[in-house]
């Protein structure tokens, strides 16, 4: 909007300019014609007819100016109608999509309703982690879509995160409160990606041992062995691949997080989707 006041702005002081020269020239032309012209048609110069040629230029050159400066404003107008037509046509796909996503949500509400009430620690995502691999997964799937499609359209990158906003802002609160809370868990878990990784391998091997101590005291011994087995050979059955899981879950949070700024980069970086949703997936059980 600023850019095209100063194209306007710029193109007003020139026509305005011009105009003023032109007049200044044209006035000059009939002085001369006026006041020089018996002095020169003692040599032969036909003043009269060299300041009509010299008039008549002048107002074809301005003719010509006018002429430009009305194809630029009618080709910014249309310019202007292709985006509002545009802006519409995202803005309708926009608000079906979120109709369809907030039809998603509700597919998951329970286990929302559930990681709401009973996430309060990093432990807990883990003793809880099917359920937060389904709604991170389903927070990873929703953001993908809506910014491949915002992507492909030919929205500026201002109206692109705008969208987006409009998008996200729409979205039931509790859903994308709940993905802030898990992610922020993690994050104050560690402060680099590796203590995080460590943290969420520490809380896994922790929430076995309480497995096996719950078997261990309703005297299923035979589970309780079993269970300590994994205990014990975490560190070589089940750490690889829960390492895999939850820098899936880490790198889908950060997705969520960072989409908009992606959206608003004009050289916007770009993710493996399919990698991620693989790595999240529970091989582990």
């Amino acid at each position: 909007m600023i850019k095209d006041k100063e194209i306007k702005f710029k193109l007003s002081t020139l026509l305005i300019s011009l105009l003023v020269l032109g007049g200044i020239f044209c006035l000059f032309i009939l002085s001369f014609t006026l006041f020089g012209g018996t002095v020169l048609s003692q040599f032969g110069w036909e003043t009269t007819s060299n300041a009509i040629s010299f008039t008549a230029l002048i107002a074809t050159a301005v003719s010509i100016i006018f002429l430009y400066a009305n194809f630029i404003q009618q080709q910014k107008q249309i310019d202007d109608q292709k985006k509002d037509t545009e802006y519409n046509r995202v803005l309708d796909v926009v608000y079906r999509q979120l109709d369809l996503d907030i039809k998603k949500i509700s597919d998951v509400e329970l286990l929302i309703d559930d990681l709401q009430i009973n996430t309060k620690e990093i432990t807990d995502i883990i003793s809880k982690l099917e359920a937060v691999r389904v709604v991170v997964t389903t927070a990873l799937l929703l953001n993908h879509n809506i910014e491949r499609f915002l992507v492909r359209s030919k929205l500026s990158i201002s109206g692109r995160g705008h969208m987006y906003a409009l998008y996200y802002d729409n979205l039931p609160l509790k859903f994308t409160l709940l993905i802030n809370h898990i992610r922020k868990l993690i994050e104050d878990s560690g402060s680099t990606y590796n203590d995080r990784i460590s943290k969420l391998h520490d809380c896994y091997k922790v929430y076995l041992t309480s497995v096996a101590n719950y078997y261990y005291i309703h005297n299923q011994i035979e589970m309780y062995n079993k269970e300590m087995v994994k205990v014990r050979n975490y560190d070589l059955d089940l750490r690889a691949v829960n390492d895999t899981m939850f820098g899936g879950l880490i790198s889908a949070l950060e997705v969520c997080r960072t989409t908009r700024y992606r959206l608003m980069d004009e050289n916007i970086v770009d993710y493996n989707f399919d990698e991620i949703i693989e790595r999240i997936k529970p091989n582990n059980t």
